[in-house]
This record gives C-alpha cells, structure tokens and sequence, in this order.
C-alpha cells in the first residue's frame, strides 16, 4: 500500500515527482525501474536486480534512482547492480564484482572502488569505437534533412538538420518521443511544421533513402519464418529488379555481402545468435544503402560485447557515408562517436553541441 513506512520514508527522500499518489500505487510517471523496486520492497524481496537501468532513463533521473537505492540498502534491502559502466559501480555499490568470459576475476570492497582501479580490470574498448575523423562542422557539408519547427504529439517546433555521413545524437530529456521521431521518419508527417530532404518536402516515397533500426531489433526487425538471404535482402527490391523472382541471386548476394559473417548452411534466424542477429540487421541496412539511419535507444540491455558490436557497426555505416541518427536518453553512451548533440527538452531542442563543445566530456565517459 501506498502508507507503507517504506514507501512514505522513500517520499520523504525526494522521489514523489515519479509518483502520483491520487492514481494510487502503481501508476508511475516515469519508466519501470522504480515501480519495480517498490513493488519488491513491498514484497519482501530477498534481492532486487537492476540491469544497465541508465540505458533507459536520463542521468537526472539515475540521480533519483541512486538516493533511492541507498535509501532502501540502508533499510536491509539488497540489491545486485548490473553494469558496465564504471562510474555508476562507483557511485551505487558497496562491493564489485569485475567479471569475465561468465567468471569473477576480482572483487573490490568499497574503499577500493575508484574508476582508476576499474579501468585496469575492465575491458578498454575505446580504442575500438573511436573514429579516427569526424565529419567537419562546415557549411561546405551537405545538409540531407531538416527538421523546420516541426510538431507531433509530444514534439514541439522541434528545428534542427542531419548532415552527410554525421552521427547525430539525440537526448531525450524524458518526454519519449522516440515513438514521434520514428512516425516522422517513416510517414513523413506531422501536425505542423516541415520535414525537408534535400531541400524539398519528405514524402513517404523517399523512406527507403532512411532506415530506423527500432529498440530491441533482434526481437522486432527479423522475420523468424523468413530465410537468412530474404531477411538480408528485404529492403533491397528497390535496387534490383525482380530480386523476389530468383531465389539463386539473393543467395548470392548474402554470400558475397556478408562472408564469413554468415551462418552455416540451413542456420534459421530463430536459431542464430545475438550477434549474428545484429550483424545481419545492419547487413540489411548496409545493403539498402539508406542516406540516413535512425538507431532508437540502441543500447537497451545490452551486454559489453554486444555493445561493443554495436559500436562497430554504426562505425560501419558512417565509414559508408551513411548518417547515423541516435536517440538516447544518455549521451554518455555514444560520445566516442557522436559529431554533435541535439538536446531535447518538452519537445523542443534546447541547445546544440558541436564535437569541439562537448571534447571534454570524452574524459569522463
């Protein structure tokens, strides 16, 4: 109930802006992090676990979520905190456990948990993911989209443009219009304002020039009861004339496209891993060879190694030329990438970054 000691104590704290108390117990204003801890405490959970919860909710939020954890370590509850991000380990726990290839290679007590200390036990993939050039912030660029106070839903006069074989980031500042920015992107609508490509007005004929790889992909882009070829090849009829009418070219075109990175014979996309998953929905995009691609919180429970995939991949397509759009809710997440960053605020952009602004955060990410 909502009167419970620990629910009021944890009102006390400061996190009442996430509850709505008139609603009653359960009906939340922000995402399924904090309904779930409650929900556990009031169940006399033995643990609570928390996975990668930056992934999706904005650090202002992540501040709230820290009090309330400690809140609620400090009343007997015990939490395991997954993540592979060094300064929440710091900043949440009391011990940490660094692991590796599914073992624990070290446990660190508090008073030696330092983000110094961790770098020498955990994975150091910046040298991976970082690119050598980024696209110069010049007027020379050609800029691909526009958005020209655009409004939908929860978006506002939304303004701001996508340059040729940039990585955009975009924050959101907690309103979710990933759902929006994803229906412009795709139906090039809107209540008011306009979407420009290349200069004139976006229609829903040019959608195959942009490509949107939605939250979670392996489970909501692939075509389980489809072959590997037809799922690589699915966005591609535009460029080949009657590429559906010859089985033998589409087997051809995954051979020659994708490689080694190509299941064994008579592998079924139910079958494949998560990483070959990834591999072939970028493959397909790649193949599709779009202007733009929209990633939509990309980083959503995942792991290091898959991250790191990720990483690679985008890298992939902006060596392409192709822009890379990410929504995201913390831009710590992709810096090592990003060329600029939009801010967006109760749907409205509230200020943009470019890479020479926001050099210094590389330091701390």
């Amino acid at each position: 109930p909502v009167t419970d000691e620990l629910l009021v104590g944890a009102y006390i704290i400061g996190i009442q802006p996430f509850i709505d108390f008139d609603l009653g117990f359960g009906r939340l204003r922000t995402f399924m992090h904090l309904q779930e801890i409650l929900k556990a405490v009031v169940s006399r959970a033995d643990v609570i676990i928390l996975r990668d919860p930056s992934s999706v909710i904005t650090p202002d939020q992540m501040d709230r979520l820290y009090q309330v954890v400690r809140y609620y370590a400090g009343k007997g509850n015990t939490f395991l905190y997954v993540s592979t991000r060094q300064d929440e380990l710091c900043a949440m726990c009391d011990r940490t456990a660094i692991m590796e290839t599914g073992r624990i290679v070290k446990i660190l007590e508090k008073r030696n948990l330092t983000e110094r200390v961790l770098r020498n036990y955990m994975l150091s993939y910046q040298g991976m993911i970082k690119r050598s050039a980024q696209v110069e912030d010049s007027p020379d660029v050609e800029r691909i989209f526009r958005f020209k106070d655009y409004s939908y839903n929860k978006i506002k006069e939304l303004s701001f443009s996508i340059r040729r074989g940039e990585c955009l980031v975009i924050h959101d500042g907690g309103e979710q219009i990933y759902d929006d920015l994803e229906y412009a992107f795709t139906e090039g609508r809107g209540d008011s304002g306009q979407l420009l490509y290349r200069g004139k007005p976006y229609r829903k004929k040019d959608t195959r020039k942009i490509a949107v790889v939605l939250d979670n992909p392996a489970e909501n882009m692939l075509f389980k009861n489809m072959s590997y070829e037809d799922n690589l090849c699915l966005t591609s009829d535009h460029l080949l004339k009657g590429l559906w009418h010859r089985k033998e070219t589409r087997k051809a075109i995954a051979r020659e496209r994708m490689g080694e990175k190509m299941p064994q014979n008579g592998t079924e996309v139910k079958n494949m891993t998560i990483y070959q998953k990834y591999r072939l929905i970028y493959g397909r995009i790649l193949l599709q060879h779009p202007d733009i691609v929209v990633c939509i919180h990309p980083f959503l429970n995942t792991d290091l190694k898959l991250r790191t995939l990720i990483y690679q991949l985008m890298k992939e397509l902006l060596d392409h030329g192709i822009a890379v759009v990410i929504v995201t809710v913390n831009y710590q997440n992709v810096l090592l990438l990003a060329d600029r960053l939009v801010f967006v605020k109760d749907g409205k952009n509230i200020g943009i970054l470019n890479r020479k602004e926001f050099e210094y955060l590389l330091s701390e990410t």
